[in-house]
């Protein structure tokens, strides 16, 4: 059962009753969800700028920072997350992510800043034409994305163990390094949207677009 933000603390009630979490902001419900990403093509603008940037998950299982005391307390940091169902609000924006714990530490993918090139092409814009770069070989050039969510609601199981987090997208803005250890403000900023789901409705495939 899905259990909706009602008040303005996270409790567990008696286990005489169904068992609740409920999210509000006086307990923090921000949450920082990091996914490791794989290239799968980048353009230049014609003063050799970046441009778009089309990535696919490099792995379905991802890193969560909640600020809610009370969920750390309750799901440990460390923990990594499989990426669960997203529901689109349209134009690819993401409304709702859902996110499933999973029984191993979260482990970071493995970095590869250069990008190799595969393969070259120029798409049309109303303006200036860009270059399309695709890369080579089976080694895709790999970066961190950060995204700001709200912890919405968790779903508990008939065990009272945490089943699922539901997370809000409030903003399609996210934050892109090749530094995971870098703080986030010098990160680059995206804008968001997804291009594609997999038959479970998890990203598959994404369009990032600098935001100037």
């Amino acid at each position: 059962e899905t259990l909706a933000p009602v008040e303005s603390h996270i409790e567990e009630h008696a286990l005489t009753t169904v068992p609740t979490i409920r999210v509000a902001p006086a307990d923090g419900n921000a949450a920082v969800l990091g996914l490791f990403l794989e290239v799968v093509s980048m353009q230049l603008t014609s003063q050799l700028q970046m441009g778009a940037i089309r990535a696919r998950p490099a792995s379905l299982t991802a890193s969560l920072r909640l600020q809610s005391a009370a969920a750390r307390h309750a799901i440990p940091a460390e923990l990594g997350f499989q990426l669960g169902p997203t529901k689109l609000s349209g134009q690819g924006r993401i409304s709702t992510m859902r996110v499933v714990p999973t029984s191993r530490p979260f482990q970071p993918a493995q970095m590869r800043t250069a990008f190799e090139i595969g393969g070259v092409a120029l798409i049309p814009n109303e303006t200036r034409a860009q270059v399309q770069l695709t890369p080579a070989g089976t080694t895709p050039m790999t970066m961190e994305l950060r995204a700001h969510l709200e912890l919405n609601a968790v779903d508990l199981t008939p065990g009272f163990q945490v089943a699922q987090l539901i997370l809000n997208w409030s903003t399609n803005m996210v934050r892109v390094t090749l530094n995971p250890k870098a703080p986030e403000q010098t990160a680059a900023r995206f804008g968001l949207r997804v291009l594609e789901l997999d038959d479970s409705g998890r990203i598959a495939e994404l369009l990032l677009s600098p935001i100037k």
